[in-house]
């Protein structure tokens, strides 16, 4: 079961990669409705069943067919694409590194944080009580 789990968190990571790589708007609805089924799938597999199916109805049946839908009646598959992006990507690392320190120092400080009230005179077994 955790495996299973494991293969449905990472289709969700590479298809909400693929959303925001696929040069085709259309393209990048549908790998939008990959992410909304993966992760209904994980809610199934935790045992929310109500959410998942919520999940399914909302997200898949309404918003996704609603974004598909205005990008086929705007025509944006006949835009060309931004062509040369690679002065981007300076930045957008230097914006990825800054994020995932900020991630590593928020999860050390919760660490500290769950193991301020342990009273370690205690656990060393030197207090009488």
């Amino acid at each position: 079961m955790e495996g299973l789990f494991y293969i449905f968190a990472l289709g969700v990571i590479i298809s909400g990669i693929m959303v925001i790589s696929a040069l085709n708007p259309i393209h990048s609805v549908f790998w939008l409705i990959v992410v909304f089924l993966g992760a209904s799938a994980l809610f199934i597999l935790l045992g929310i069943d109500f959410i998942a199916l919520i999940f399914l109805i909302v997200y898949v049946g309404a918003i996704a067919i609603l974004f598909l839908f205005v990008i086929m009646m705007l025509n944006l598959t006949d835009l060309e694409g931004g062509g040369d992006m690679s002065n981007y990507i300076p930045i957008g690392s230097g914006i990825g590194v800054l994020l995932l320190f900020e991630v590593l120092i928020m999860g050390r400080e919760a660490t500290a944080y769950n193991y301020r009230d342990i009273d370690h005179e205690c656990l060393k077994g030197g207090v009488d009580a």
